[in-house]
């Protein structure tokens, strides 16, 4: 788990942010589906808080379409 932690870490220094594709492979590793795993674990309540919180303090967004939402309603109001 950690090492692919590692590669997130990665991704979003060179991303910007976590929202990784499922088909990204990195290092040999599929990231996007790890990303996909740790969301759907979080949803199950099986990943430990350990993890849930070293993820939130990334900048890990759980619901990618909540987040795209809120982004369209911001620049709404902005209007």
């Amino acid at each position: 788990w950690n090492a692919i932690f590692e590669l997130l870490l990665q991704f979003k220094t060179q991303n910007g942010h976590c929202n990784v594709p499922n088909s990204y492979i990195e290092q040999g590793e599929n990231l996007g589906i790890w990303v996909k795993n740790q969301r759907a674990n979080k949803r199950k309540n099986t990943l430990n808080r350990r993890r849930v919180d070293r993820l939130e303090q990334v900048g890990f967004v759980w619901n990618v379409q909540d987040k795209k939402w809120d982004e369209t309603f911001e620049l709404l109001l902005q209007f």
